[in-house]
This record gives structure tokens, C-alpha cells and sequence, in this order.
């Protein structure tokens, strides 16, 4: 994936990537140099959203919920917060 640098040093995330991350406008990024290349990781606040019990509407048991908007929950995601928290 390629994107250009403005002429005042900006970089624009292309949508995907921000969307493959769940980040929201707002949210706080590293931003690093590592043999070359720049890592961008996003700064994962544990307290972002506030988790509720709700009944789920399927099995009527009570489950976890932090809303819609939450990330979905994918091996990937949780591989790379195993990696991000070691």
C-alpha cells in the first residue's frame, strides 16, 4: 500500500489499515524508526470503552458486551494484542 508525504511532513493512513487497527479519530499512535522502516502501533487504552453484562438475545445467556462499535474479535486481533502486552 503506498500513500504520499505532504509538503508539511503529513501522512495520510489509508482507511483500510485504520479500520484493520479499530482506531478512531482521536485515538493516540506510536510512531517509531526500526533498521529503516517506520512502525506505526496504535496505543491500545484498556479503558476506551466501558464493558456491561447484557442477556444475548440467542442462547438468553448474560455475555460481555463493550457496544457495536466494538473491533471485531479475530485471532489476528488477539495475536497481536498477546504480542503488544508481552
Amino acid at each position: 500500500m503506498k500513500a504520499r508525504v505532504s509538503k508539511r511532513g503529513y501522512i495520510v493512513i489509508p482507511s483500510s489499515l485504520v479500520k484493520e487497527i479499530a482506531c478512531k479519530p482521536g485515538d493516540q499512535i506510536d510512531i517509531d524508526e526500526r533498521a529503516g522502516r517506520i512502525v506505526i502501533t496504535p496505543i491500545i487504552r484498556r479503558s476506551r470503552r466501558k464493558a456491561r453484562i447484557i442477556t444475548d438475545k440467542i442462547t438468553g445467556l448474560p455475555v460481555l458486551t463493550v457496544g457495536p462499535d466494538a473491533p471485531v474479535l479475530t485471532s489476528k486481533y488477539v495475536k497481536d494484542l498477546l504480542e503488544f502486552f508481552p
